[in-house]
């Protein structure tokens, strides 16, 4: 009996203390922390394009081991699990537990609470005590065979007695967790079967809503990322992570169609904007950024900050463009080499990975902050809104008439508020309360 009591300490040993020490060590680094979490995000999210799902999952669970509520991994999982309940919805359980990896993610749903229960301990140690007495058992059975001969009954209640227990175990620490693991979920997770706040329908994964103005919405999640390029241009410098809370971006520009909507609504005069009907599907520009500014207040939305457009251009991969690292031509409408003379219609182009179009190209897009070209050097890292004054607003995205080095997501440049151009445009974003 000496191998089942040796694979009994082990197992104690890599079930139970193995995860409180590696909790410990996660919490000693923050800077080794946050490498980890980036490198266990980016495997999930391979996982999850691939559709495997119950893979992404275990990826998403091991962050959580190193930052609690990480909001990355959290709105992965509300992604994945809304589909997974619109599928269910659709096909029932028995079309879902075809699939093998849906059915383990649908089983690993009560498991994140279980995770996370009161007496975590408790119950790795219930689980670690189960295994070792299925072992035990199987072991004690061929000692009966092995000791005593070919003696069927000895080892059939061996047998029987052991899984019986394990059964019994696993039994009991189930029902006792089972309503922990309840209060959890509705404590954490209790939005994850409705997505974000605000959310009206999904496809493909993203979440969707419509604002007053009409405009689709899609729900960007928040996490960390690192704002600015060692080789962009000055204002660019330094490089510096910033956390960004999840929001809804409008995915395309305001179109003409949309600001004249606005303006039949409200009686606005805008500076310079002037209605063309064979381009209502166009962006709208010419605007300054006070008629953006009071767009967005009328929509009930507002412009973004710097990061949350650097954020979302780049995408969950942060890109060099919103497309990719490497520049394709063809995607982009820059420099006045498409068949368009000066804007496309929103949208003629492919979408970033967050499902926003055009965040490279088209027109360049107002944002909400006063640009200072030192603003990097004393940036605050949690949702940073920008300085408090300055003479020009900054401007994101690149345009009709730009480089393709102009197009890249981290370029920074402003105009004065009260200036309009016709490649200069907007979008706007918003944020409900946090998840």
């Amino acid at each position: 009996m000496t191998r089942p009591i040796l694979l009994s300490t082990t197992l104690i040993i890599s079930v139970v203390l193995l995860p409180l020490g590696g909790r410990i060590t996660y919490a000693q680094e923050s800077a080794e922390a946050t490498k980890r979490i980036d490198e266990r995000i980016k495997v999930g999210d391979e996982h999850r394009d691939k559709d495997e799902w119950a893979k992404a999952a275990e990826e998403y669970k091991k962050v959580w081991l190193i930052e609690e509520n990480n909001l990355v991994a959290q709105d992965r999982m509300h992604s994945m699990l809304w589909s997974l309940k619109k599928s269910l919805n659709e096909k029932g359980i028995g079309e879902i537990t075809k699939s093998p990896d849906q059915a383990t993610l649908f089983s690993f749903i009560p498991g994140m609470g279980q995770f996370y229960a009161e007496k975590p301990i408790e119950g790795q140690l219930f689980l670690a005590a189960g295994v070792i007495l299925g072992i035990a058992g199987y072991y004690a059975g061929t000692l009966s065979q092995t000791t005593i001969g070919d003696v069927r009954g000895v080892y059939r209640i061996a047998s029987i007695a052991s899984w019986g227990g394990l059964g019994g175990i696993i039994a009991w620490s189930m029902i006792d967790a089972g309503p922990r693991a309840r209060e959890y979920n509705e404590k954490y997770f209790g939005k994850m079967w409705q997505g974000p706040p605000g959310a009206e329908y999904e496809k493909g994964g993203r979440f969707y809503r419509k604002g007053k103005d009409d405009a689709e919405m899609v729900w960007v999640p928040g996490g960390i990322f690192t704002m600015g390029s060692s080789s962009g241009r000055r204002d660019a410098k330094p490089p510096h992570q910033v956390r960004i809370e999840g929001f809804w971006m409008d995915v395309t520009e305001a179109t003409n169609a949309q600001f004249k909507k606005f303006v039949d609504a409200t009686g606005y005069e805008p500076k310079y904007w002037v209605y063309d009907p064979t381009k209502a599907d166009h962006p709208a520009t010419n605007v300054t950024w006070f008629d953006a500014q009071a767009y967005a207040e009328w929509a009930g939305k507002r412009l973004p900050t710097e990061a949350e457009w650097e954020y979302a251009a780049g995408g969950p991969n942060y890109y060099t463009w919103s497309l990719g690292n490497g520049f394709d031509e063809k995607k982009y409408n820059f420099n006045a080499v498409d068949e368009y003379i000066q804007t496309s219609p929103a949208g003629s182009y492919p979408a970033n990975k967050y499902g926003l179009y055009d965040m490279s190209g088209n027109v360049w897009e107002w944002s909400g902050d006063w640009y200072d070209e030192g603003y990097y050097a004393n940036s605050p890292q949690d949702n940073p809104q920008g300085p408090p004054s300055g003479e020009g607003r900054a401007l994101r995205g690149g345009s009709w008439n730009s480089e393709s080095v102009n197009l890249r997501v981290s370029l920074r440049h402003s105009a004065k508020p009260d200036d309009g151009y016709l490649n200069l445009g907007f979008r706007c974003v918003l944020r409900d309360l946090p998840l």
